[in-house]
């Protein structure tokens, strides 16, 4: 686990300790602190209906604390999910002639394969690759 999450972990056990809970007087989670840490509320601006200005109050932090916070989270967060597979049709629109289940795309070596997922049962239909499927 990266250093910086059991840091947070660290800090967030401690603020559970001090009492303060969220919604159904329940602890805070670790994405309910990643939320706050990304209010840019501490550096010294208020968003308002989906604008930024500056606020009246002392900021807790500085500009460049905040930024990188903010670049730490994203580089230690979940990565993106992307796998370069371009959409082909529209998803669940497609479906396997024989079983009526939904066809899937995946890569595999550096090729788009589309298959049916199979998930009512048994289906004798093969993969085919997608240059097969394009005109």
């Amino acid at each position: 686990m990266p250093q910086v999450i059991l840091h947070l972990l660290n800090y967030a056990q401690k603020i559970n300790d001090l009492g303060l809970r969220g919604k159904g007087d329940r602890l805070l989670s670790l994405s309910n602190f990643q939320y706050l840490l990304k209010n840019p509320f501490y550096h010294g601006l208020i968003r308002y209906n989906g604008e930024f200005y500056e606020g009246k109050h002392e900021p807790l932090v500085t500009k460049k604390l905040f930024d990188t916070c903010q670049e730490v989270m994203v580089r230690n967060g979940k990565p993106r999910h992307y796998d370069g597979l371009r959409s082909f049709c529209l998803p669940g629109l497609c479906r396997c002639a024989e079983c009526g289940c939904c066809i899937t795309m995946e890569t595999q070596k550096g090729h788009n394969y589309l298959r049916c997922t199979k998930r009512k049962g048994p289906c004798s239909q093969k993969y085919i690759r997608e240059e097969a499927m394009t005109p």
